[in-house]
């Protein structure tokens, strides 16, 4: 999931990278979630263990990650946290339930750029960040 978000972020398909998440009230417009990114050459992922657990009818995956961002200006910026993605496990009326993963909470902040990615992806996601 994360990987085809920023697959499309680099490809500046803002549509395609929109259509993946799922944030309810918090979802920021698309031309705000575009504008978000136009400063933005290209963002390398890295991600760490992930962890599932399953609430209400869905079930939810912690992702830690480190991004790393080349700005239009040739600036490096490193960022990194935790992803919540969510995906239904029941389906509606006799429908089976959806297959696909959903973004559906991020907190990702800025962090010096020689920081140790392995460190950070270990405390990306406690405690998870899911309702």
């Amino acid at each position: 999931l994360l990987n085809s978000f920023y697959n499309a972020i680099n490809r500046k398909e803002y549509q395609r990278a929109y259509g993946y998440m799922q944030l309810g009230s918090d979802m920021p417009d698309f031309n705000t979630f575009a504008q978000g990114y136009a400063n933005t050459v290209s963002v390398s992922l890295a991600t760490g263990e992930v962890s599932t657990e399953g609430a209400a009818g869905s079930v939810y995956a912690s992702v830690p990650v480190t991004l790393v961002a080349v700005h239009t200006d040739g600036s490096l910026h490193k960022y990194a946290g935790c992803y919540a993605a969510r995906r239904p496990n029941i389906g509606e009326g006799n429908q089976p339930p959806p297959k696909e993963w959903h973004i559906y909470s991020a907190s990702v902040q800025e962090v010096a750029l020689d920081s140790n990615n392995q460190t950070l992806l270990a405390q990306g996601c406690a405690p998870n960040p899911q309702p």
